[in-house]
């Protein structure tokens, strides 16, 4: 869930049946795989939640995370965000974590208003461990004054982020709160990246708000910036907060999900706002952060220009394959059509290719990137129509497409969703949205060792007579990189 940052409040303008994915021939599709997927099954989620990130246990344990907005118990040591786990290949799904919503706001002591769950991830790691995160930003302890009085108190914590993790696939955890991210609304969606050895990093976008505790981590006031903290030993303990790209005034950084290669490349695609007075349509680039030391130093090389900017919250993400090859997809604005495209490098990021286009014409938004040896999946939403989501016709139909390339030939599309996941106008712009948000701002996929792909998307249904998302999973059958 995205709380309009404080920078792009001040830069934003706000400004009937079915149709498939238009899945390419088989045979222009070249060495990739004609796959289908299974029955949908949907989460147990009594209340509202989108924005699944999805991971993937060595021994085949799939884990889905998700937002799931206010409640009442303080979640700086117990995370409140949805997280599931399923150990029979997605058949059944068990809830690990969920939002408590029992009693009218206010009647229990110290909740004076609820405690905010905005964002969450869930990754693991080679050697086993699994790591979630939770986002409590709406206070803690309670006891801070409300409202905070100026100047404040650099002891008080205004809200951070925490990390849970697990040794034993999810049977007992051990949580860390990073503190010293404390901040009145200057940071935003955190996502996190695993490594063999212990090595854990936390990665955030930072708008420099107000921040008497930690001031403003060697970044001037007036600049947005993408930030990380590490930890070697699994998450029990973390570094200072440590900037990865810093923007010049006037300008803005996307943040998007890191990645660490096994060949030891920690890397960060990103969008690029370079004249961010409307922000949406504004000339941009995409990016991508390269770091050698695990986060020590970074280097930032452009992988493509995007003349009419995103569109879309959080546009650009990337994926690897076992061998360091590097996939970046983005979602941009192009008249009166939103397109997916799609960048590849095989020399560690230092060259690109020229850009693809991986959605079929049509308004397609919100990408996430999976890859394997030889192939990259691209998920987006996705709908036969033009112009603004917000103005589509009440009929219009979104699918959650998955397309598909190998190493040669073209993409292969499929609709994921047995059924549309949403009818009508929708808003990719995060908090920037007036209405028709539940789907938030992603769904995500990744592959297992086996190459069976794992999705996880939102479904738009109807929750105490308010829109809400549904989070849902279906899975491929298995995967071979060749035609059978």
């Amino acid at each position: 869930m995205r709380r309009l940052a404080p920078l792009v409040l001040l830069l934003t303008v706000l400004a009937g049946c079915a149709t498939p994915a238009a899945d390419l021939d088989p045979a222009a599709a070249g060495d990739i795989s004609v796959i289908s997927f299974g029955a949908p099954v949907a989460m147990a989620q009594p209340t509202g939640g989108a924005e699944p990130n999805l991971a993937i246990a060595p021994d085949g344990t799939l884990w889905i995370t998700a937002v799931a907005g206010s409640q009442e118990r303080p979640n700086h040591e117990r995370g409140a965000a949805w997280l599931w786990r399923s150990t029979d290949n997605g058949t059944t799904w068990e809830t690990l974590r969920a939002p408590v919503r029992e009693t009218p706001l206010g009647s229990l002591p110290q909740t004076r208003r609820p405690f905010g769950s905005s964002d969450a991830d869930v990754v693991t790691s080679p050697d086993g461990w699994v790591y979630y995160s939770d986002w409590w930003n709406w206070g803690s302890p309670v006891l801070v004054p409300q409202p905070v009085p100026l100047p404040l108190s650099p002891n008080a914590r205004y809200g951070s982020y925490m990390v849970e993790r697990s040794n034993d696939g999810g049977a007992t955890w051990a949580s860390s709160p990073i503190t010293t991210l404390d901040s009145l609304g200057g940071i935003d969606r955190q996502w996190l990246v695993a490594g063999p050895d212990g090595w854990v990093g936390l990665f955030y976008a930072y708008f420099h708000g107000p921040n008497p505790a930690r001031g403003a981590q060697g970044v001037p006031d007036g600049r947005s910036s993408i930030q990380a903290v590490y930890s070697t030993d699994h998450g029990e303990t973390w570094s200072e907060p440590r900037p990865v790209v810093v923007s010049p005034p006037g300008e803005f950084a996307q943040i998007s999900h890191p990645r660490l290669t096994p060949q030891g490349l920690l890397w960060m695609p990103h969008g690029w706002t370079k004249e961010a007075e409307t922000y949406w349509t504004d000339p941009s680039e995409v990016r991508v952060a390269l770091s050698t030391d695990r986060g020590l130093s970074w280097r930032v090389v452009k992988v493509a220009d995007v003349p009419g900017g995103f569109d879309n919250l959080w546009a650009v993400q990337g994926a690897h394959e076992p061998d360091g090859t590097l996939h970046v997809a983005w979602a941009e604005r192009d008249g009166d059509l939103m397109t997916v495209r799609h960048s590849r490098s095989r020399d560690a990021g230092a060259t690109w290719t020229a850009p693809e286009n991986v959605s079929a014409p049509g308004l397609g938004f919100l990408p996430w990137v999976a890859a394997r040896a030889g192939e990259v999946a691209v998920g987006y939403y996705w709908a036969n129509a033009t112009g603004d989501p917000l103005e589509v016709p009440d009929g219009t139909a979104w699918s959650a497409v998955v397309a598909r390339k190998g190493a040669t030939g073209g993409w292969a599309r499929v609709d994921a969703s047995a059924e549309p996941v949403k009818l009508g106008p929708l808003c990719p712009r995060g908090a920037a949205c007036p209405a028709d948000r539940e789907l938030l701002d992603y769904f995500s996929l990744d592959y297992e060792a086996s190459g069976r792909l794992h999705v996880a998307y939102a479904v738009s249904r109807e929750v105490g007579g308010a829109k809400a998302g549904l989070v849902t999973y279906v899975g491929s059958a298995n995967l071979v990189n060749q035609q059978s």
